[in-house]
């Protein structure tokens, strides 16, 4: 756990000023493992620890040559800071893994994140015009 905790704690605080750490309890009437010393309890504190755990874990991976997928899959960012949004965003771009999220453009316009970086960054855009999966064309709805 200590490995692991020298990357997740140091993101952890960068994203909240928290500096939480995974624990492990041998107890088998626990759950095995659990985030510990973690303050705020909103939605948006826990999504940008869930993302600085994954991050942390990435990096964690590579340090040890863990073959593991190299992307993270995250959704409904909205509820997260737009200053911690930036944050992570940032931070993802530095680690080797592919930081996919699925957010609403409103969220990262109002989080700060300047249009030039949102084209560089973004894959795919939808929208009611322009959608993924359309009914009546043969494809799952």
């Amino acid at each position: 756990m200590l490995a692991f905790n020298a990357f997740f704690t140091p993101l952890a605080r960068e994203f909240n000023n928290e500096s939480p750490l995974l624990v492990y309890y041998e107890e088998s009437n626990k759950f095995p493992v659990a985030i510990r010393d973690t303050a705020g309890s909103s939605t948006g504190t826990r999504k940008s620890l869930i993302a600085a755990f994954d991050l942390a874990y990435q990096q964690f991976a590579e340090s040890k040559g863990i073959k593991t997928p190299r992307f993270i899959v995250h959704d409904v960012l909205e509820n997260i800071e737009g200053k911690v949004l930036r944050d992570i965003i940032a931070r993802a771009s530095t680690i080797n893994c592919q930081y996919i999220v699925a957010v609403l453009k409103e969220k990262l316009d109002s989080s700060l994140i300047p249009a030039e970086e949102q084209g560089k960054l973004q894959i795919l855009q939808l929208s009611i015009d322009d959608m993924l999966f359309t009914r009546g064309k043969g494809v799952a709805s």
